[in-house]
C-alpha cells in the first residue's frame, strides 16, 4: 500500500444510532472541515467484517483490511474508541475521539473512557467541532509511552519482528 502521512483516517464500523441521517450529515460536515483545514483527504479504514453496500461517507475512499497500515501512516486519526486506535500509541499520530449527541449514553461513556484511559485526552462531540470550526490536537507522548510500557512491552521479548517495529514506533514518540 502506498500511503504516506498525507491522509486523515476515519476508523469506525458503521453502527446504528438513534438518528443515522443526522450523524452522517454531521460526519460529512466534519470531514469537509478537516479536509479543508489540513488540505488532506479523509480515508475510511474498514475491517473486512464490514462490507458497505453503499458509500455512507460522501464518496470518500474506503479501504478494507488495511487498518493497521493506515493507522501507522495517517496524519490524523478519527475514531470512536475502536481497538484499532491502540495502534496510534505506536504510530504517534494525533487521535480525535469522536462522539455524537445522537449516540446512546453507554456508547458515549465508552468513548470517554477510552479517550481518557488510553490517550489521556477528552473525547469531542462532532457537533462542537462543526459549530466552532476549530479543533485543538494534542498528543501526550509521555502518557502514550507509559501505556505501551505498562501493557504492551515485555521485558523478555524474543520476537525480533515485533521488537523492530516497536522500537521504530518508540523512536517516533521519544
Amino acid at each position: 500500500m502506498d500511503v504516506a502521512r498525507d491522509v486523515i483516517l476515519y476508523n469506525s464500523p458503521f453502527i446504528r444510532n438513534h438518528d443515522n441521517k443526522k450523524f452522517l450529515k454531521d460526519l460529512h460536515k466534519l470531514f469537509d472541515f478537516l479536509e479543508k483545514k489540513y488540505k488532506q483527504k479523509v480515508v475510511i479504514a474498514a475491517s473486512n467484517k464490514y462490507q458497505y453496500t453503499s458509500n455512507f461517507f460522501g464518496k470518500r475512499k474506503i479501504i478494507y483490511g488495511k487498518t493497521s497500515e493506515l493507522v501507522d501512516n495517517a496524519k490524523l486519526i478519527l475514531g470512536h474508541s475502536s481497538s484499532a486506535l491502540y495502534q496510534s500509541l505506536i504510530s504517534n499520530s494525533p487521535v480525535i475521539n469522536l462522539k455524537h449527541k445522537k449516540f446512546g449514553l453507554i456508547r458515549k461513556i465508552f468513548i470517554d473512557l477510552f479517550a481518557s484511559n488510553v490517550l489521556n485526552q477528552n473525547s469531542i462531540f462532532i457537533e462542537n467541532i462543526i459549530k466552532k470550526k476549530k479543533i485543538k490536537l494534542n498528543t501526550d507522548k509521555k502518557f502514550r509511552y507509559k501505556i505501551l510500557k505498562n501493557y504492551f512491552i515485555s521485558e523478555n521479548l524474543a520476537y525480533k519482528n515485533f521488537s523492530f517495529y516497536l522500537e521504530k514506533g518508540l523512536e517516533k514518540i521519544i
